[in-house]
């Protein structure tokens, strides 16, 4: 009986124990790319938001003065810079229409004030 113990025990080999380690990466991963998943469809869903110029239907041609100035209405200030930025892309289109307005610069009024 002694030596069935004896070879029983020298044949078993010892188990470390086991961890929990591999569930944790699994987890992790699983996590990564629901927040991913996640995060991409929060992009596409905000992509007209952010890549809408703010001008966009915020602006509207007023008037043109005799010395060339074309004066814009803008609905804020922030549209009022931005059409600023781009008064060279804005009085080329404004020139490349059917009843083409030809201006030499271009004047932001926001409100009741004049920006530039």
């Amino acid at each position: 009986m002694v030596s069935i113990k004896l070879l029983h025990s020298m044949n078993s080999k010892s188990t470390p124990a086991t961890s929990n380690f591999r569930w944790i990466i699994c987890a992790l991963l699983f996590f990564s790319t629901t927040v991913n998943y996640m995060d991409r469809q929060v992009i596409s869903y905000l992509k007209e938001f952010f890549c809408t110029p703010a001008a966009a239907g915020g602006s509207r041609p007023v008037r043109l003065e005799r010395d060339g100035v074309l004066v814009v209405e803008a609905s804020a200030p922030i549209v009022g810079q931005e059409l600023l930025l781009r008064a060279d892309g804005l009085l080329a289109a404004y020139a490349a229409m059917a009843d083409g307005i030809r201006a030499e610069s271009l004047r932001v009024v926001v409100g009741r004030g004049i920006i530039k």
